[in-house]
C-alpha cells in the first residue's frame, strides 16, 4: 500500500488510508474477541523465581540472538537484489511477498512434525529450525542471480514461519506452573523487543561499510549463536528430567 499509494496520494492521505486499514481490521477483532472472566487476582509484572530457571532463561537468550539477525534479508535483500542488477528495483519488493507468502506453510508443517513426534519434541525441531534460518542467511553471499534470490528468500520465509510458529509451544514446555505462563511471556518479549529495534540496524550498518556479504554473516552468525543457545536449553532440560 505505501508503495503504490505514495507517489500517488501523498504521505498524508497514505498513511491515513493505512490507518483505516488497521482500524476496520483491528475493530472487526475486537467484536469477535472473547475475553474469559477475571480471576480478580492481579497478575505479577515479574516472576523472580524464572531468573533462575535456566531453560527459560537460555531459551530468552537464543530468541534474543535470533531476534538480532532474523528481519536481516527482509530488510536488505531487495535492495541486495536491485543493485546486484538481478531484478528492477521496482520488482525487487516482490521477493519480500515471496518470503511472506512460504512463511504460511512454514508456520503449519513443523509444527505439525513437532506434534508427531511427541511431547517434549519442539525444542530439537527449534533448534533444526534457527541451523536452517542460519544457513540460509548465508546463502545469500552465493546468490548470482533472480532465481537463486528467490530461491534462498523462499526457503528463509519458510523456517522463519517455523520459528514464529514454534516459540510459544516452547515456553510453555518450559514452563511447569502456568499461572505464570503470562507473566514469563512479557517478561521475555520485553527482552525481545530490544532485539528487534537493534539487530537491522546494526545489519545496516555493517551492509554501508562492509557490503551485503557483511549482513548475511552478521544474520547467520546471531542465528546460529541462538541455535546452541536452545540447544543448551534443552539439555539442561533433559538434565533435569
Amino acid at each position: 500500500m505505501v508503495r503504490n499509494l505514495l507517489p500517488k496520494i501523498g504521505f498524508g492521505w497514505t498513511v491515513r488510508s493505512i490507518a483505516l486499514v488497521n482500524l476496520v481490521l483491528l475493530g472487526l477483532a475486537n467484536v469477535v474477541l472473547r475475553i474469559p472472566p477475571a480471576s480478580g487476582r492481579r497478575r505479577r509484572l515479574i516472576d523472580t523465581a524464572s531468573l533462575t530457571d535456566w531453560p527459560y532463561v537460555l531459551f530468552v537468550l537464543a530468541c534474543f540472538l535470533v531476534f538480532l539477525g532474523l528481519y536481516t534479508p527482509f530488510f536488505y535483500v531487495p535492495a541486495f537484489a536491485a543493485k546486484a542488477g538481478y531484478t528492477p528495483r521496482n520488482e525487487a519488493f516482490y521477493i519480500v511477498m515471496a518470503m511472506n507468502l512460504a512463511s504460511i506453510p512454514g508456520r503449519v508443517a513443523p509444527p505439525l512434525l513437532a506434534q508427531r513426534l511427541g511431547s517434549g519434541a519442539a525444542l530439537p525441531v527449534m533448534v533444526g529450525t534457527a541451523v536452517a534460518l542460519g544457513a540460509c542467511a548465508l546463502a545469500f553471499i552465493g546468490c548470482r542471480s533472480i532465481a537463486s534470490v528467490y530461491a534462498v528468500a523462499c526457503l528463509y520465509g519458510f523456517f522463519t514461519g517455523s520459528f514464529f510458529a514454534l516459540q510459544p509451544t516452547c515456553f510453555v514446555g518450559l514452563t511447569a506452573d502456568m499461572r505464570v505462563m503470562g507473566t514469563r511471556f512479557g517478561m521475555a518479549f520485553t527482552v525481545l523487543s530490544v532485539a528487534l529495534l537493534f539487530g537491522s540496524p546494526i545489519s545496516g550498518v555493517l551492509q554501508g561499510r562492509f557490503g551485503y556479504a557483511a549482513s548475511w554473516i552478521w544474520a547467520g552468525l546471531a542465528l546460529s549463536l541462538g541455535s546452541l543457545a536452545i540447544l543448551a536449553a534443552r539439555a539442561i532440560r533433559a538434565a533435569r528430567g
